[in-house]
């Protein structure tokens, strides 16, 4: 009971952390606290208590919290696929400057932009696959030019984006794209319509061309 009292007492202290002084009755064992000085009265043995004791051995782990919800989706990764190359302006030198529209001066004939449709160009997919885009159209120049090979294509592809074999196509082409021409892709790179330079369509649509390399 003795035990049960000091704990009581040691509740009823408060929050206060300094030690509680007790006095016991040394005849009847009952128990007071000391006055404000910490002194006990004749007759009366004077006890401290700590009012906390050492810690105690760390307990089991609790059991796991309930999941948290799941976070905001990321933003999606890039898809592999490379920026469009877009083909540049004419030159006689297309052969070796690959990506640029052919000028062919020995007859006169050039190819660009096809006015009022999308750039042609070429890109790869992250599958390896090489794309073809826009549009272009043969226009008479003023020649005069004396290219070290004569252009065959509409323009050349750079190495890593030409086929192992010449493949063939079927696009629109000729008046405004309304009809259809013939294109093939050599493994020199040359895209071209089949024949002379100054042959086939004057407007052919690249857009659908795709082959692997």
């Amino acid at each position: 009971m003795a035990a049960v009292a000091v704990a009581g007492y040691a509740i009823g202290a408060g929050g206060s952390s300094k030690d509680l002084v007790l006095c016991a009755n040394k005849k009847s064992g009952d128990l007071s606290l000391a006055s404000g000085k910490g002194k006990c009265a004749k007759g009366e043995k004077k006890l401290t208590v700590a009012k906390e004791g050492p810690a105690g051995p760390r307990g089991a782990a609790g059991e796991p919290g309930p999941k948290g919800t799941s976070g905001e989706r990321g933003p999606s990764g890039d898809s592999g696929t490379e920026a469009v190359h877009f083909v540049g302006e004419a030159s006689e030198e297309c052969t070796t400057e690959s990506g640029r529209f052919c000028n062919n001066p020995n007859v006169s004939r050039a190819w660009r932009k096809l006015p009022g449709f999308g750039a042609a160009g070429y890109y790869k997919d992250q599958g390896g696959t090489v794309h073809l885009v826009g549009s272009a159209e043969r226009y008479v120049t003023s020649g005069g030019g004396s290219p070290s090979v004569t252009p065959e294509g509409i323009f050349y592809l750079p190495p890593g984006f030409r086929p192992a074999a010449t493949e063939m196509f079927f696009v629109a082409g000729e008046s405004g794209l309304t009809a259809g021409a013939h294109l093939e892709v050599r493994a020199d790179g040359a895209v071209k319509q089949p024949g002379a330079f100054a042959a086939g369509a004057s407007q052919v649509s690249l857009a659908g061309v795709s082959f692997h390399p």
